[in-house]
């Protein structure tokens, strides 16, 4: 693999607007030319990179609400969303995108949840014909859950997914031991038969933590790793976990709080390396605002996407040529800096905000979000230059 230069760069190549109430961007997802995007609204939008570039293709509305968070992934010619119908029940809606290049909105179920917050469908991701959603927040003294559905012969998920608890267990805390006891699922992120999910808030103490899940495909089901339990986690409310991405054995981790990114690689069944990465300068906070770095994180191959919207400085970095995150030391070369017209990184729009609310990538191509004062949604795709 050649190492990226200096003059590594990411170049604005599209954007949309759209204008009105509630179009505040609330996830996005990219997957080869295909991109989707989801809406305040209920609105989902399509496009693909055509030759001519980046294009609007298809829209569908009344898609619910996010009063407590939805959430939307995409693989290969298939999307699916989950998100609130209303404030007691949950949505799923599946996409296609037919030989004619049309999407096809082919399956929606609701799930009454029986209380105020549906049963959870509020994160979600999918790999081949699995779909893995989380819980968001669980009701005192509840587990969170985690809802798996398998997309059958007929090209649709199933109607009842399996439901797959998130127990609590002991970490080391010095000479001694303490309970994490998961109370949300922020992200999950699936890659292959791995699946890692971030729960920022996890114990009285606010512990964030991550916890891998290991599919079997013979018995068609999911099994809580516990080998990493140690290492997974944040002390305090630093918001550990809030966002989550995986690809391959590589992994990362937003912490908001903390103003870091921290990214493993899983070497063997028993050892994981650990790398943290630090907001850069830029990040420290303009005009009197504190920095929300990692506050979304995003990966695909040996590249890795994060956003802070607070200070709207979105940043790809990308790991060794080793493609393994190293125990010690960031593959040096300056990170490429994608920002809002071209200002230089860290400048705060006091105009717009909120750059980098959602972002994706795949690719040499990148998405990132945005929203204004009113809640008009703003979206750029970027490509990269080498």
């Amino acid at each position: 693999m050649s190492s990226p230069t200096s003059s590594t760069t990411y170049k604005l190549v599209h954007k949309e607007f759209l204008n009105g109430a509630n179009n505040k961007f609330f996830s996005c997802d990219m997957y080869s030319g295909y991109a989707v995007t989801a809406t305040y609204n209920g609105t989902v939008q399509f496009y693909q990179k055509k030759t001519s570039g980046w294009t609007f293709t298809q829209k569908f509305t009344g898609l619910g609400t996010v009063e407590t968070g939805s959430s939307l992934s995409m693989y290969k010619s298939t999307a699916v969303l989950v998100s609130q119908e209303d404030i007691a029940n949950d949505r799923l809606t599946f996409f296609r995108c037919g030989n004619d290049g049309n999407w096809k909105q082919t399956f929606t179920k609701t799930y009454p949840g029986g209380d105020s917050y549906g049963i959870g469908l509020h994160t979600v991701s999918m790999y081949g014909n699995k779909i893995v959603a989380g819980s968001g927040d669980s009701e005192e003294g509840n587990p969170v859950l985690l809802y798996y559905f398998k997309i059958n012969k007929n090209g649709v998920p199933d109607e009842n997914p399996k439901t797959i608890t998130v127990s609590s267990f002991s970490v080391t805390v010095g000479s001694g031991s303490e309970t994490i006891s998961p109370r949300n699922i922020a992200d999950v992120s699936m890659y292959g038969n791995n699946l890692v999910i971030g729960c920022p808030g996890s114990s009285s103490s606010d512990d964030g933590a991550a916890i891998i899940f290991n599919y079997d495909q013979g018995n068609d089901t999911w099994t809580q790793d516990s080998e990493f339990k140690d290492t997974l986690r944040a002390t305090g409310q630093q918001n550990y976990g809030s966002s989550v991405s995986m690809y391959g054995l590589n992994f990362s981790v937003g912490s908001p709080g903390e103003k870091k990114v921290y990214a493993y690689t899983i070497t063997s069944s028993s050892d994981i390396n650990q790398y943290i990465i630090n907001a850069p300068a830029e990040a420290a906070g303009q005009a009197g605002l504190a920095s929300d770095y990692g506050y979304s994180v995003r990966m695909y191959s040996t590249y890795l996407i994060v956003s802070d919207p607070v200070t709207e400085l979105v940043q790809v970095l990308q790991f060794g040529p080793d493609k393994v995150f190293p125990k010690s030391g960031w593959f040096n070369w300056n990170p490429i800096w994608i920002t809002y017209k071209n200002h230089p990184p860290g400048f705060h729009l006091t105009d717009v905000g909120n750059f980098g609310q959602c972002v994706a990538i795949y690719g040499q191509n990148a998405l990132v979000t945005n929203s204004d004062a009113i809640n008009n949604g703003q979206l750029f795709f970027y490509t990269r230059n080498t």
